[in-house]
């Protein structure tokens, strides 16, 4: 998705209207996931840190693009001291600074299509102030649902329970989320899959709510339907789905691609005006992530397209200063509860935590630990015009 650029702060922006290629709009979070990642060598604590940006500060892509440019610009692993937990919330501040710029923004250098650069419902959302201690709580809330899944659901669980694993953990993240709820818990809950830090099963599961919007929407369309679809909104999802597929053999289509097909289908025939909200943003000089069955293709602004085995980008994670540690390893040794009630209590042990946080990082970390190559990371067009702004 190449075209016309417009420069904001440096950043040559492409806003493209809200379509039906479903994963889009996450291109901008896995790009800078990656290059935050490579850049800083960033440890499990770090990079669920940065996860929760996505959570705490929703539909803002554009701002999490920016702010991470910004630290790889100015910083190294070496020169910055903000590390664990802090790390997110570091970048969670520089995310909001950016926001209440543009909010201040009079002087011109917003065109009109600048709105369009963010997927606000509208600009004036005002942002609650997050002290560290509540920050660390929830990064340490979710870096336990993570380990959770891991220990207990490397693998996909038995068709009949992965609804209830995937709508318990949905929940207890929905909870730490300050915006959109339950619809940034799932978008986020599949850039986390596909980057690595939840199990791959994950990216492919959803859930339809009888009282979302979409059914709601579906319900007028097709009012001889609609006691069918709210009496079993799963089954209605789960049965498009194999109709698509078997369709559609060549496309990897999942629950959650469907989805997500609906929720973006009722924009665009919907009251909501999709022209005038909800348009996917790019960066023209990002690698756009295509992920297949059992492949990821990572297409350039070169041109070029390189094809990588797997469904995650990242593999391992350095917990210790000798080796590099799967993640199912982590989470044996973290022990997490298997229920969800038991989440809150549960405290992770003093050595694997030291573990977490203190990583000497060998030599070839990112050869071991990336699946994808590390990103070329776009420079600022025009930095010193914009340092002041």
């Amino acid at each position: 998705p190449r075209g016309t650029s417009e420069n904001y702060l440096g950043h040559r922006l492409v806003p493209k209207k809200c379509n039906m290629k479903t994963k889009s709009f996450y291109g901008l979070y896995l790009f800078y996931f990656m290059a935050l990642f490579s850049h800083f060598k960033l440890t499990l604590p770090e990079m669920v840190s940065v996860l929760m940006c996505v959570f705490y500060v929703p539909n803002t892509a554009v701002f999490f693009a920016i702010a991470s440019k910004t630290l790889i610009h100015f910083y190294t692993r070496e020169t910055l001291n903000a590390r664990g937990f802090d790390f997110g919330f570091l970048l969670e501040r520089l995310m909001k600074e950016l926001y209440f710029h543009f909010l201040k923004t009079k002087d011109g250098q917003r065109s009109k299509h600048w709105e369009h650069f963010h997927d606000f419902r509208e600009c004036k959302i005002k942002f609650k102030k997050m002290k560290r201690k509540a920050w660390n709580m929830k990064c340490m809330l979710l870096l336990k649902i993570i380990l959770r899944l891991w220990n207990h659901y490397e693998v996909a669980p038995p068709s009949s329970q992965v609804q209830s694993v995937y709508s318990t953990s949905l929940q207890r993240i929905s909870k730490l989320v300050y915006g959109d709820g339950p619809l940034t818990s799932t978008h986020a809950f599949r850039i986390a899959a596909h980057i690595g830090l939840f199990p791959s099963w994950i990216a492919g599961v959803a859930k339809l709510e009888a009282s979302s919007k979409s059914c709601l929407w579906l319900y007028k369309q097709f009012p001889k339907h609609a006691s069918h679809i709210a009496a079993e909104p799963d089954t209605f999802l789960a049965s498009l789905t194999y109709y698509l597929q078997q369709n559609n053999q060549d496309e990897h289509i999942t629950l959650g691609t469907v989805e997500n097909c609906l929720c973006k289908v009722k924009r665009l025939f919907g009251k909501q005006n999709t022209d005038s909200k909800f348009w996917d943003v790019f960066e023209i000089e990002q690698d756009v992530y295509e992920f297949l069955s059992d492949e990821i293709r990572i297409h350039s602004s070169n041109g070029r397209t390189s094809v990588v085995s797997g469904n995650a980008m990242i593999k391992k994670w350095p917990v210790s200063t000798a080796q590099l540690m799967s993640m199912r390893r982590i989470a044996a040794l973290a022990d997490v509860p298997k229920t969800m009630k038991l989440i809150d209590e549960h405290k992770i042990p003093n050595e694997l935590w030291n573990d977490l946080i203190n990583v000497n990082f060998p030599a070839n970390y990112n050869a071991d630990g990336m699946v994808v190559p590390p990103p070329v990371i776009p420079k600022f067009s025009n930095l010193n015009a914009h340092l002041g702004a």
